[in-house]
């Protein structure tokens, strides 16, 4: 068996001496005590411990005796779980991480589908797909433009404009790539989802090289279609390089 660690009080020394805090030190431990009556306070008679415990024959400087000064323990418990007590810790475990990490991945979720949608309503916009990119937005939305003195009220009214303005784009031979970055996605009590983004528009006329067209921040109001599609029901359009 290995030699039991020495330990050492100095109060009944530092006492003598009128020196020091008279605090009872032991190595390995932060053990504080003041002594009483110039004995260490913690001194325990030999053979008072249960077999076993303490420090067996330990060297205590300034006693003639034999003594052992114990710092305080942790005890841990030895008793085997049970069956049924290990798998109610199990559970417990799992409902305390799911509840913390539930929300996050509920929210990540929710941002994946806003960034799919906004891909796909920009890229129907792109290729002139005009009847699929007003799907995206419910009957009775409204898109609100800078250069208009009033927002565009309703899916026809919104289709009707949008492949006007791209007739004029063909018959000009000039290509616009809508480009979203930056969703601030936001879902709100009464189930909409409010969502900012910045949007680049890029103009690139045949044969010449692609430019920086515009540099917009949109501004939407998401709603849930009875098959559970995410649509637009109100859209503000600022542009940069306007007031």
């Amino acid at each position: 068996m290995a030699a039991a660690p020495q330990v050492a009080c100095d109060s009944q020394a530092d006492a003598a001496r009128g020196t020091g805090d008279q605090r009872h030190r032991v190595r390995g431990c932060r053990h504080v005590s003041p002594p009483e009556n110039g004995r260490c306070p913690d001194r325990v008679p030999p053979g008072s411990e249960p077999a076993g415990r303490g420090l067996e024959g330990t060297r205590v400087e300034g006693f003639s005796k034999k003594a052992r000064c114990a710092a305080p323990t942790v005890t841990r418990s030895s008793r085997v779980l049970t069956t049924d007590e290990a798998e109610k810790s199990v559970t417990i475990l799992a409902d305390l991480t799911t509840a913390v990490r539930l929300p996050a991945v509920e929210s990540a979720v929710l941002h994946a589908e806003v960034q799919q949608f906004y891909t796909r309503q920009m890229q129907l916009l792109d290729l002139h797909r005009i009847e699929e990119w007003g799907e995206s937005f419910t009957e009775d939305a409204t898109f609100a433009l800078p250069i208009l003195p009033e927002p565009v009220r309703g899916r026809a009214d919104l289709v009707s404009s949008t492949r006007a303005n791209n007739a004029r784009l063909v018959e000009a031979r000039e290509q616009h790539r809508h480009v979203v970055s930056m969703l601030d996605v936001r879902p709100q009590q009464d189930a909409t989802v409010q969502v900012r983004s910045y949007v680049a528009v890029y103009a690139t006329t045949l044969g010449e090289a692609s430019r920086l067209h515009r540099m917009c921040v949109c501004e939407d109001i998401l709603v849930r279609a009875a098959d559970g599609r995410l649509q637009v029901r109100t859209r503000l359009v600022t542009r940069d390089d306007l007031a």
